[in-house]
């Protein structure tokens, strides 16, 4: 039986734990929320040190070989976005489709305008909404949701 060690939650029941590799019993010492509320705190108190923690490792040869090896799959799982987007990359360079400097979406004016497929059919592939960055990631927010 697993309790929670942060004296002011008696949370004890297991799934409600995350899985440790390096504990005898296979589980974290905090429960999930405690330990989310510890880190939320530590990142407070300790500003710049995740983001150097980070820069370190992306230096590592472990991360480039393991980065490699993930945009493989990632290229391999998603072929037809790939040349969705290289063929509107190739219809802009030839002057097909020309991209405008307002957004579709907010109808401001950017720098990064960038294309949004609503389909990855091959029929769809030149028809775009042009965004801007923060709109297109608005875009694909629901799509990333669990």
């Amino acid at each position: 039986m697993r309790v929670c060690t942060n004296e002011d939650c008696n949370e004890d029941r297991i799934e409600m734990f995350s899985v440790s590799n390096m504990r005898s019993d296979g589980l974290q010492v905090r429960c999930k929320k405690c330990a989310a509320e510890y880190a939320r705190e530590y990142r407070a108190k300790n500003p710049g040190v995740e983001k150097e923690v980070k820069q370190r490792y992306q230096s590592t040869e472990k991360y480039k070989l393991n980065r490699k090896i993930r945009d493989k799959r990632y290229v391999k799982k998603n072929k037809e976005r790939g040349q969705a987007h290289r063929a509107v990359a190739n219809a802009v360079k030839d002057g097909l489709l020309t991209r405008p400097p307002i957004c579709s979406e907010c109808g401001l004016e950017h720098d990064n305008i960038q294309g949004h497929h609503e389909s990855y059919e091959i029929a769809d592939w030149l028809k775009v909404i042009w965004l801007c960055e923060p709109c297109h990631k608005l875009k694909h927010i629901p799509s990333r949701m669990y």
